[in-house]
Order: structure tokens, then C-alpha cells, then sequence
């Protein structure tokens, strides 16, 4: 967090001047009736010409689309308000975006001095002058909560006369009676201090530094309000770095880069049954809003601290903290792995390229219970991964009839199967592995022997690394692959073994990717038999890698 851009408060022995800075709904705003008391003071200290008469003209339509007289009391504020009455506005850009954001769950993220925790503290502002409001900001723990209670005992006591600090309970309680609470959750068991409670507002600084959900989801059932007119939100803020980026970036359905969703709505339906058996639906929105120090025009100023940033060495820190950048962190495999450098647009596969697949399969609930790749090589050694099919809870049948559409004109070869796929039982004429190769798709079983899952991490590392004869990485995937390219970016290693990438994450893409490697023919010479159907079902040989 980084406070030093916001600006102190004016002395009164300055002189005041005319601006066009805006006094918007985000800035210590309220309700439609608050802000019009707000333009009737200022007209009647500032008297301008036909103020009282356009301030009047806006209360006979009080009753109609509130958003159209929003935009033009905030036209006529901007013109009544001097630079010093404003205390703090939100910098055109993110931070502004975040303030107006209406959707359920939105995230802030960024850089150093970006601004996020400065939103943080003021979206909640806009409804404190409802006395039902009760809102709660939470952290890890306490002691980093200290700089961030500074500043709001600022901001709120000078943007909102009247308001007391009840140092004890870390509670802001303001004029109207709603509250505003400061508190910690370190561990799951400190939750049960919340519950009972009532709130309709909460607010997660650092969220990343939870390395679970649990933090929102046990914390959801306190949300909760009996006034119609105040909405039930989640706000958080973070640098993308902590153990828990990984659900974090999953939760916001974060896509960074070129063809990012940033500031971009998504939707999800919740269908839920009553006790009565009838279903009901739900429909949660979530945005994710992502700045970095060059939303910030005052830090931008600064050339020492921006300098600091620029030469921090090591590259990981450095694009975190300068870009905010969600494609780097400490603790992923492979670090290395670079969009602009790994990923390119697809374009029509040769017909002399070797072709062949990875496969990671099971009937799961998963986001991908099966996974299939394919891959391509070029005649300089490069591999390309030109397709990917994702999906969960399909029958060994249907997930290969489907494969097998897909892959109808591509003179596909063969690929490796995860071998435990080999030893369950599929849904009809014995394991996945038979069902595939009864349905005419060649797979082998993968190799898991002592030292596999390390040797194929070595490889992968390998082949991300520049040839510096084909000046491009050995190893290049169609940017339509989106699951495995999110995977690769953000699987970990395993914090036990830093040989491995970590088991317990989402690795169903990274297993059926390091499955195609293995699976590479370059080596290999296929033999292929002619053979006559025998009458009697007994066994035969159709070619020498498979051997049956």
C-alpha cells in the first residue's frame, strides 16, 4: 500500500479558486437527496448565476432515472466546487472504475502505488449515510492494518464531520449511525468472530495473502442485510503475488495480456434447491480491474521511486511490482514462460509435420476431469500445440468419439495415455485405454516410473528455453490453447520438492501437455503390419510400438 499521492488536506488561509475538478458520486457521495443537500449548500455559499434555479429544476424530477440526474448534479457540482473543498478524488482510469463498479464481487489489482487500498477505503463511503450500513475491511492480520487505520481516520474524519474512531473495536462509526469495522482473519477459526454479525459491505486488502477461498466463502453467510436499498458486495485489493493468486486468479477468471478481461463483467448462475424441491437461481457478477503505477499521475512524478522499481533485479519482483503483472510470481514452475515469447495465433498445420497427442483422462468433477492435446513438429525439432479439448464428467466414449471429430483430417498418429486410465474401468468393453483403442485412436500408456514426473518438468524447462539455432523456443502453443497456457503460467512447485511441479493444484493440462512430450515419434519408427480381421476374437498384432 501506498498513501504518499494522496493529497493533504488545504489550509484555509489559502486562497480559493475555481476548478473543474469533479465532486462525483465515489467521493464521499450517498444517496441522490444527500448530494443535492451538498449542491444546495455550496450554491448558497458560492451564489453563481441561475444555480438555485437548475438545483430546483433537478428535484422536479427527482422521481425519474437516477443515473441522467446523477450525471447532471455531478455537471453542476463540478462547476460550484472550489480545489480546496476537495479532500481526495479518484484518478481518471482504474481507480475510477473501481469506485463506480456495480457488480457483486469486484477485484483491484496492480502494482506498487497504483492506488488500490486508497479505493478501498473510499468505496464504502458512498454508503454511510444510511444508518443500516454496516460494512467490514479485513486483513491477515491487525499489525498490517496499522498505516491503512491511519489514513482512514484521516480521509473519514475530514471528509465526514462527525465521525468518531472507537479505538478499541477498530470500528468508524459516522454521523447517520452506520459502521464501518477493521479487522483480522488470520486463520479459519478467527471467522467465528463475525458470525451473528450483519454486514452488507465487505472489504479484503491483500486478498492474495489467503492461500484459500475459505476467507469469502465462510465469511458470506454475514452478509447480509433487512434494507432493500443497500446491495450486498465484495471488494478486494492485492499486488498479484501470495499464496493465494492461484484461486484468486481462478475466482475473477483472470486472463492477463493482449486479450485480457480486465474491467470487463462476467456473470455466473448458482441453481440451488429449497427443502421444498423447488429450484431457484442465482446470478452472481464479478469484475476484476487491474492498474499500475502509471495510473497514478503523482507517482508518475516521482523519478527516484520510479527508478527503484525499474532496477529491482530480480525480473519476477521487478514485473510484479512495476506491471502488476500476473504472469510472474515466485513459486511458480516455470517462470519462464512468456505469452509474447511461447504463445502465437494459430495458423493451417503442414501436411508433413509429425502429429501426435498427450491425453490426461478421468471421469470428474474437475473444471478438466479429461484433457487431450495435440502436437505438431516442424522439420527444425519445434513443437507446436495446436489444439486442446477440456472438458469433465464425459464417458470414455464420448470424450473419444469426440476427439476423434476433431482430429478427422489431421493423420494423427499416436499419443500417451495417463497408464492409470489403462487399469479402470471404463463405461463399457473394459479400461479407457481399450475403449480408445478399440474406437481406432493408437494410444500408449504413459511412463510413471521412479523420477518420471521430475525428468519431464527437466524436459519441459528444456524446451521453453531459445534455441539459439531456430532463435525460437522449442516448444510454441496456438494462443487458442487458453487452458493450458493459464495452467503453465500458474501451476507451482511443489513446496516439497522443487524438482516437481505441485500435485495439489489444478494439473490436468500440464500432465496431458508432459504426456504429448513423452509421446514425441521423432525417435521412434513405426512399423505397421498388414493383417486380416481373424473370426475367433483372439488377440493380434497391429504394429511393433503397441503390440497388440
Amino acid at each position: 500500500m501506498d498513501f504518499d499521492s494522496i493529497p493533504p488536506p488545504s489550509s484555509k488561509n489559502k486562497s480559493k479558486k475555481k476548478t473543474n475538478r469533479p465532486y462525483t458520486s465515489s467521493t464521499f457521495g450517498g444517496s441522490f437527496e444527500k448530494k443535492l443537500d451538498k449542491a444546495e449548500k455550496i450554491a448558497l455559499d458560492k451564489p453563481l448565476v441561475d444555480t438555485t434555479k437548475e438545483i430546483n429544476e433537478l428535484k422536479k424530477f427527482i422521481d425519474y432515472e437516477e443515473t441522467e440526474l446523477d450525471d447532471k448534479l455531478d455537471t453542476l457540482v463540478e462547476r460550484l466546487v472550489a480545489e480546496d473543498d476537495v479532500l481526495w478524488q479518484p484518478f481518471p482510469g482504474p481507480q475510477t472504475d473501481f469506485l463506480q463498479a456495480i457488480e457483486t464481487e469486484v477485484l483491484f489489482s496492480g502494482g506498487r502505488a497504483s492506488g488500490k487500498s486508497q479505493a478501498l477505503l473510499i468505496d464504502p463511503t458512498r454508503f454511510v449515510y444510511n444508518a443500516n450500513f454496516r460494512g467490514l475491511i479485513i486483513r491477515k492480520n491487525m499489525k498490517h492494518f496499522r498505516n491503512l487505520i491511519r489514513h482512514a481516520k484521516r480521509l473519514y474524519g475530514k471528509g465526514i464531520p462527525g465521525t468518531i474512531f472507537k479505538e478499541m473495536d477498530k470500528i468508524f462509526v459516522f454521523p447517520s449511525g452506520a459502521t464501518l469495522e477493521f479487522g483480522y482473519c488470520e486463520r479459519e477459526d478467527d471467522v467465528e468472530q463475525y458470525v451473528g454479525q450483519e454486514y452488507n459491505w465487505l472489504g479484503i486488502d491483500e486478498i492474495t495473502q489467503y492461500p484459500g477461498d475459505w476467507v469469502i466463502e465462510l465469511l458470506k453467510p454475514s452478509l447480509r442485510t433487512a434494507d432493500p436499498s443497500l446491495p450486498i458486495l465484495i471488494r478486494a485489493s492485492t499486488n498479484p503475488t501470495g499464496p493465494g493468486r492461484g484461486w484468486v486468479r481462478e475466482r475473477w477468471n483472470i486472463k492477463f495480456g493482449e486479450e485480457g478481461n480486465a474491467n470487463k463483467r462476467q456473470e455466473r448462475a448458482t441453481t440451488f434447491k429449497l427443502r421444498s424441491g423447488e429450484l431457484k437461481q442465482v446470478v452472481s457478477s464479478f469484475k476484476w480491474i487491474h492498474s499500475t503505477i502509471e495510473d497514478n499521475p503523482i507517482m508518475m512524478k516521482d523519478d527516484e521511486y520510479l527508478a527503484t522499481l525499474s532496477l529491482i533485479k530480480n525480473e519476477n519482483l521487478r514485473r510484479q511490482w512495476l506491471d502488476g503483472d500476473w504472469d510472474s510470481a515466485d513459486g511458480l514452475a516455470f517462470s519462464e514462460f512468456r505469452r509474447e515469447i511461447h504463445t502465437c495465433k494459430p495458423f493451417p498445420i503442414p501436411r508433413g509435420w509429425k502429429k501426435f497427442r498427450g491425453c490426461d483422462w478421468a471421469y470428474s468433477k474437475s473444471p478438466y476431469g479429461a484433457v487431450m492435446l495435440w502436437f505438431a513438429e516442424d522439420p527444425d525439432g519445434t513443437l507446436y500445440v495446436y489444439r486442446e479439448y477440456c472438458t469433465r464428467m464425459q464417458l470414455a466414449k464420448d470424450f473419444t468419439l469426440h476427439c476423434k471429430e476433431l482430429e478427422r483430417n489431421d493423420n494423427c498418429t499416436i499419443g500417451y495415455l495417463d497408464v492409470s486410465a489403462w487399469s479402470m474401468k471404463g463405461d463399457f468393453g473394459g479400461s479407457t485405454g481399450d475403449i480408445m483403442m478399440q474406437l481406432g485412436m493408437r494410444m500408449i500408456p504413459s511412463d510413471k516410473s521412479s523420477g518420471r514426473r521430475e525428468k519431464d518438468k527437466l524436459h519441459i524447462h528444456q524446451l521453453l528455453a531459445i534455441d539459439p539455432n531456430t532463435e525460437k523456443p522449442g516448444v510454441i502453443i496456438f494462443n487458442t490453447c487458453k487452458n493450458l497456457i493459464e495452467e503453465l503460467i500458474n501451476i507451482p512447485l511443489d513446496p516439497k520438492n522443487n524438482e516437481d511441479v505441485d500435485s495439489k493444484s489444478r494439473d490436468d493440462c500440464y500432465d496431458a501437455f508432459r504426456y504429448g512430450i513423452q509421446s514425441r515419434p521423432s525417435n521412434k519408427q513405426l512399423t505397421f503390419f498388414e493383417f486380416e480381421y481373424p473370426t475367433d476374437n483372439r488377440p493380434i498384432v497391429i504394429d511393433s510400438v503397441i503390440g497388440y
